[in-house]
Parts: structure tokens; sequence; C-alpha cells
């Protein structure tokens, strides 16, 4: 599953580990500026919880948006790779 959804070989791993944890691919999306892909994930860790959980490879950071003009959410990006996984704060 996770490699028919992410093309990304520094976040396969990190797509399995959340679907793994009960996750689901809910959506993707493409055109954004900053990044190729973005996959939506029905859930995940809060920034401080995937720091403690995960160790982030140097192409991999965990990043949140707080802007209400898009979704609040939380996520990894490869900066790599300029795709990203996401899913909702909270």
């Amino acid at each position: 599953m996770a490699d028919e959804v992410v093309s990304c070989p520094h976040l396969k791993e990190f797509l399995k580990l959340l679907l793994r944890s009960g996750a689901e691919v809910v959506a993707s999306d493409t055109g954004w500026t900053a990044c190729k892909l973005n996959v939506v994930l029905s859930k995940g860790p809060t920034p401080k919880q995937a720091a403690t959980m995960w160790r982030l490879p140097e192409t991999i950071r965990l990043w949140s948006s707080d802007d209400p003009h898009y979704a609040i959410e939380h996520g990894l990006v490869c900066d790599a790779c300029k795709v990203t996984l996401s899913w909702p704060q909270g």
C-alpha cells in the first residue's frame, strides 16, 4: 500500500508505520508550490509524540500548520523529494 501511495523512498517507512497504527489515507493532492504530492491521513501523532517515536533522517522534518486558510494539520515533509504526509491536529 505505501509503495502505491508515496514514491518518496524517505517517507515510505513512516507511512507504513502510520498505516499500521490505524491511520488511513483519506486524500492526496498535487499542485502546491513547495511540494509535488501531499498524502492526507486520517490521524497521526503530535510533533512532540513524533519526535520521541521516530528518528528522522536529515531530509525529513516535522511541520505544523495553524493557518486558518488551510487545513489545520501536522505532518512530515521530505525536503529532498518535495512530498508530504499530513494529518489533522488533535
